[in-house]
C-alpha cells in the first residue's frame, strides 16, 4: 500500500442512547494516527478501528483505510468486524450476568447443567472452563454447521476423556473447547441459541446496536470485508469462515461504537446493571505458567489475560477470525478501554495498542525478551528429554550438543537454556518445562498452551 486513507469519524461520547457530545483529544493523537498509519502500512491491512474511553466517555474514535480493496469504502467507526477470540470478554460476560442473577453458579459442576457430558466433567466447573484450567485440549468442533443447533450437537458428542489432556484444575492451557461448553451451558440456562442468548444478555443491555453473530444480520450494516495475504498480495476471503458450533470462542462481528460501549459498561462499576459482572471480570483467577524473570506475573481471568503496566492492572485479550484481528485492553484503575478491529488476518495493531495506552493513560509497554542464554546442564537436558501431548498435539524434545531440540508436525526448533528448565528459539519461541512435587518434569508450556509429558518413552539428552 502507497497510501493508507483516513476516514474520520464524528467523535464521541457514546451514551446508551445513541448520542454523543463533542470531547477534543489530547495533542498527543497526531503520534498516535501517525503510528496507526505507519502500522497499516507495514502490515499492508486494508483497514482498522480504534476506539478509546476515559473517565466514563469515549475520548478517540476513528476508521482507518478501507473497508475492503475492491471497493474504496472508509472505514468508520459503525463498520463492523469480526473479532475473533475477543469474543471471549463477552462470553465471559454473559457467563456472570447469569452467575449475578443467580440462575448459575462458577464453583459448581457443569454437570449440574449438562448431566449428559458424566465423568470427569463432574469436576469441571465454569470457572474452570472460563480460565481456560478445565484440563481441556484445544481443538476444531468436530461439527461444522451453520444451524443453532450446532452447539448442542458439538457438545454431545463429548464423553470420557479423550477431550481431557489432564485433570481439572492441574494447569493452564488455552482452550476454545472451554468457551465452547460455556456458550452451550448458555443455551441451556435461556432456553436459547447461543447468538439469541448474547443478544438478550450483552448486546441490548449494552446498546451494542449492530453487534451480532449472525452474517445475514451483519450484511445489513456497513461491513468490513475480511482479507489474507498471500504470495499474489492482499486478497479478498472467499467464502467467509462460518461454523456456528464455535461462536462462543470467536465470532461475534462488531464496530468500535460497540465495543466502545461494551468497555464503558464494564468500567461503570456495575456493568449490565448488575456489580457482581465487574467483581468478578477483573479478577486475576489462574497463573499463568511463566519462567522465573516473569514469575507471577501474568494470569488469566475470565476472557481476559491480566498482568501489570507500572504496577497498574491491566485486562486484555487479542482476537483472530479468517481475514480479521482485533485487540480489547482495559485498564480499570486509569478507567481508560482501547479497542482496535483490523480487516487482515491476525493483525491486531498492537503497536498502535501501546500508542494509544501511552497518550491515554500514561502507561508505557515494556516488551518481554526472553533471558540471554546460559550455560547448557546436560542432567536437566536428560529430565526434560521425550514426548509431551496434548490429544493430537505433540511435541518431542531431545538433547542435542548442549541444545533442546524442539520437533513438531515435522520442523525443528533449536532452543538455548536461558533459565532452570526454560529455553527459547533465536526467533522468540520458548518452552518453559513444570516439575511436579516429586521433581519430576510433568509438562511443557508454550505459547499460552501446555502439554503432558509421555511417561516412560526412552529418549534422554546428551
Amino acid at each position: 500500500m502507497n497510501r493508507i486513507a483516513i476516514a474520520a469519524l464524528v467523535v464521541l461520547p457514546l451514551t446508551s442512547s445513541g448520542f454523543a457530545q463533542p470531547h477534543p483529544p489530547p495533542a498527543d493523537v497526531t503520534a498516535l494516527e501517525k503510528v496507526v498509519a505507519e502500522e497499516l502500512a507495514q502490515t499492508q491491512t486494508p483497514g482498522a478501528a480504534l476506539i478509546v474511553v476515559k473517565d466514563g466517555t469515549v475520548v478517540y474514535a476513528r476508521g482507518f483505510g478501507q473497508a475492503s480493496i475492491e471497493a474504496p469504502t472508509p472505514v468508520t467507526t459503525a463498520t463492523l468486524f469480526r473479532l475473533g477470540s475477543t469474543t471471549k470478554m463477552l462470553t465471559a460476560a454473559a457467563v456472570l450476568s447469569l452467575v449475578a442473577d443467580g440462575k448459575l453458579a462458577l464453583t459448581q459442576p457443569v454437570t449440574r447443567y449438562l448431566p449428559s457430558l458424566g465423568e470427569p466433567f463432574t469436576h469441571v466447573t465454569l470457572q474452570q472452563l472460563l480460565s481456560h484450567s478445565a484440563g481441556l485440549c484445544e481443538s476444531a468442533p468436530s461439527i461444522e454447521s451453520k444451524d443453532d443447533d450446532a452447539l448442542a450437537k458439538e457438545i454431545a458428542g463429548w464423553t470420557g476423556t479423550q477431550r481431557f489432556y489432564t485433570a481439572p484444575g492441574a494447569m493452564y492451557s488455552y482452550a476454545g473447547p472451554s468457551y465452547y461448553l460455556s456458550g452451550r451451558i448458555l443455551e441451556l440456562a435461556t432456553g436459547k441459541p447461543y447468538a439469541d442468548a448474547m443478544a438478550q444478555l450483552v448486546f441490548a443491555p449494552l446498546a451494542m446496536q449492530s453487534s451480532t453473530l449472525r452474517p445475514l444480520l451483519a450484511l445489513t450494516h456497513p461491513l468490513a470485508q475480511g482479507h489474507v495475504r498471500d504470495k499474489g498480495g492482499v486478497q479478498v476471503v472467499r467464502p467467509m469462515a462460518e461454523n456456528v458450533a464455535m461462536y462462543p470462542g470467536g465470532s461475534v462481528f462488531s464496530s468500535a461504537d460497540d465495543l466502545g460501549r461494551f468497555m464503558l459498561g464494564m468500567l461503570s462499576g456495575a456493568p449490565l446493571g448488575k456489580p457482581r459482572v465487574a467483581s468478578e471480570f477483573f479478577q486475576r483467577r489462574f497463573a499463568l505458567p511463566a519462567p522465573p524473570h516473569e514469575r507471577g506475573a501474568y494470569f488469566y481471568g475470565f476472557g481476559t489475560v491480566a498482568y501489570s503496566l507500572a504496577d497498574v492492572p491491566v485486562f486484555e485479550h487479542g482476537g483472530v477470525r479468517r481475514g480479521y484481528g482485533s485487540f480489547i485492553r482495559i485498564i480499570p484503575a486509569k478507567k481508560v478501554g482501547i479497542a482496535v478491529l483490523a480487516n487482515l488476518n491476525g493483525v491486531s495493531l498492537r503497536r498502535s495498542v501501546a500508542k494509544a495506552t501511552h497518550v491515554f493513560a500514561g502507561l508505557m509497554e515494556k516488551r518481554d525478551e526472553p533471558p540471554p542464554p546460559i550455560a547448557p546442564d546436560a542432567k536437566e537436558l536428560t529430565a526434560i528429554a521425550g514426548e509431551y501431548k496434548q490429544c493430537g498435539l505433540a511435541w518431542k524434545y531431545s538433547g542435542q550438543g548442549g541444545k533442546l531440540l524442539r520437533e513438531a508436525v515435522g520442523e525443528k526448533i533449536e532452543m538455548t537454556r536461558r533459565a532452570p528448565f526454560y529455553y527459547a528459539s533465536e526467533d522468540g519461541q520458548d518452552a518453559l518445562f513444570l516439575l511436579d512435587t516429586h521433581g519430576v518434569v510433568e509438562y511443557v508450556h508454550s505459547d499460552l498452551v501446555s502439554a503432558k509429558k509421555v511417561p516412560d518413552l526412552g529418549l534422554r539428552g546428551n
